[in-house]
């Protein structure tokens, strides 16, 4: 015997397997992206950060004005030693993180600078924030703070992951700070002559 279903639910479940599958892929490329660095050899160049702050902030514009989040950046460091395609994809990470953990009107800032040896990354924002549990938990593979709303928002948990897999390449350091209801700041720090 046949189920009568309506032509409305019908559209509703295949709008559901399709989000579904594309959550799956998204997965797929993730897990993939996360075996390369911990298996491949990656070559190191030295390139212009004022190219990589032009290609993060213009790659972040549809979803800074679909959130309603302000984005700036702030690069004091001309060149850096390390994986370009890595290295894009770390900052790309960290502050897609931190306009998603904002309300429609949030700020979020990012920027390079050089401290005593060492080049640091930071991304802040003036998003939701994290319990001490969450904090301790957020590097681990699948985890979500937002388990409901990354869901649908297509997210994986494996953001942080990745970017602490980059992180430890290239023999750096993260730090993450973080207090509910007042925002995150994330420190990154690399040594100024990296070599793999």
């Amino acid at each position: 015997q046949k189920a009568n279903v309506s032509e409305e639910e019908k559209m509703q479940c295949m709008e559901y397997i399709m989000a579904e599958s594309k959550n799956l892929l998204q997965l797929s490329y993730t897990m993939l992206d996360m075996a390369k660095i911990r298996n491949e050899e990656f070559s190191v160049e030295e390139f212009d950060l004022c190219e990589v702050e032009e290609q993060i902030n213009s790659r972040m514009t549809s979803i800074c004005v679909e959130r309603e989040v302000t984005l700036s950046s702030d690069i004091c460091v001309q060149k850096i030693n390390a994986n370009k395609v890595l290295f894009i994809s770390l900052i790309s990470n960290l502050v897609q993180n931190s306009i998603y953990a904002c309300e429609n009107g949030g700020q979020v800032s990012w920027g390079i600078d050089e401290m005593n040896d060492t080049v640091r990354l930071y991304v802040k924002d003036n998003g939701c924030g994290m319990t001490e549990e969450q904090l301790n938990r957020v590097k681990e593979p699948f985890y979500r703070v937002d388990k409901a709303r990354s869901r649908e928002e297509g997210r994986t948990g494996l953001g942080l992951a990745i970017c602490a897999e980059i992180v430890e390449y290239h023999k750096g350091q993260m730090e993450i700070q973080s207090e509910m209801g007042k925002g995150t700041n994330i420190f990154v720090k690399f040594p100024v002559k990296f070599t793999v």
